[in-house]
């Protein structure tokens, strides 16, 4: 296997080549979760991979509790489906919980206090109910919890997160919520820990392989054992791949692909690059030195050119329109490629109700 082909399984496997998925659902389902602190860019990371792009699509599932935006995996939010986010959380949660403990005893908050704050927001929200940040904030504040640390507030957002007891809710008004995740989710898959770490390590080879298993550790937030041991449990599910004395793994049933003649918008933090430790198969040789200034081209919006990071874009705020910075002035002679890119963006921001 050579690069070029890496990159080609990468795109169909994550639903941006040729076969699309058939909605924001089953985008998030297959692919296990998305990455999604920046809320706007996830939204369009997710429609993009459909094969009708649709914002109101995406956040009306979110809204009915199909979709779900939570800490998990690594403390950073991340989209999944409804029903996987409870045994994700037992998964991953603790190893969350213990990355985070630092932080935790710097802002005060030891056991007692995390389970007096998780206690005043669980009857908070009892009954069904959602509420804002600020309503939330005023329960805790009644129940005699500090919250004029804005970082402190955080972790214990965090903490009732990864512990599997609260979750979004529906939008209020532009305002996001919280909701008690046994209510948006009555009836949540209950599987042993080893099969969920057999379920997420073949979600992730099936949508993001070829892939190594430093890529799904890093990605998971399981560490190196615990993934070796997923692949030796999938053995005969899995495919594995050689390229440059490294081995990687994919689905069983991933297909030798074409490289797609297609320019992707791709958002920050967009899981076809977050996905692995090693990027540097699908970095131009430029994108460190990008002219954001930034070293790191996951902070930036990206434009991927048959697989490649080949420049980062914006938006202009005054007129909405897409401003692609590209790396390279030969990458600038694929106007008319990335003129259907902008056109699948522009789209999707009209979707908008």
């Amino acid at each position: 296997m050579d690069l070029e082909e890496l990159r080609a399984r990468r795109l169909h496997g994550q639903g941006l080549g040729a076969v699309r998925f058939a909605d924001g659902i089953d985008a998030v389902r297959r692919l296990g979760a998305v990455q999604a602190q920046e809320l706007p860019g996830a939204l369009w990371g997710i429609a993009q991979r459909t094969r009708a792009p649709s914002r109101d699509d995406v956040v009306a599932a979110m809204d009915r509790g199909d979709l779900l935006r939570a800490h998990v995996l690594r403390p950073t939010w991340h989209i999944t489906a409804g029903e996987d986010l409870a045994w994700l959380q037992r998964l991953t949660g603790p190893r969350v919980e213990r990355a985070v403990g630092s932080n935790y005893r710097i802002h005060g908050l030891d056991p007692a206090e995390l389970r007096r704050a998780s206690v005043a927001i669980e009857n908070a929200l009892r009954g069904g109910g959602a509420a804002t940040r600020r309503e939330l904030v005023a329960a805790l504040e009644a129940a005699g919890v500090d919250t004029t640390d804005p970082i402190r507030l955080a972790h214990i957002a965090l903490h009732t997160e990864v512990t599997g007891l609260v979750c979004s809710g529906p939008d209020h008004e532009g305002n996001p919520t919280y909701a008690l995740l046994r209510d948006r989710v009555p009836h949540g898959r209950t599987i042993t820990d080893d099969a969920a770490r057999d379920e997420l390590a073949l979600r992730y080879f099936a949508t993001r392989g070829p892939a190594t298993d430093r890529d799904l550790a890093w990605w998971s937030g399981m560490t190196l054992g615990t993934v070796r041991a997923a692949i030796a449990a999938l053995d005969d599910r899995l495919t594995r791949h050689a390229c440059a004395g490294v081995d990687y793994w994919s689905g069983t049933d991933a297909p030798a692909v074409a490289m797609p003649d297609e320019v992707l918008l791709l958002p920050a933090y967009d899981e076809y690059l977050i996905s692995y430790a090693d990027r540097s198969a699908l970095l131009h040789p430029d994108a460190s030195t990008q002219q954001s200034g930034r070293r790191n081209p996951l902070f930036d919006r990206v434009i991927v050119d048959r697989g490649v990071v080949v420049g980062t874009w914006s938006i202009d705020q005054r007129t909405g329109s897409v401003e692609p910075r590209f790396l390279d002035a030969q990458n600038a002679g694929r106007q008319r490629v990335l003129a259907a890119a902008v056109d699948r963006y522009q789209d999707f921001a009209r979707s908008v109700s």
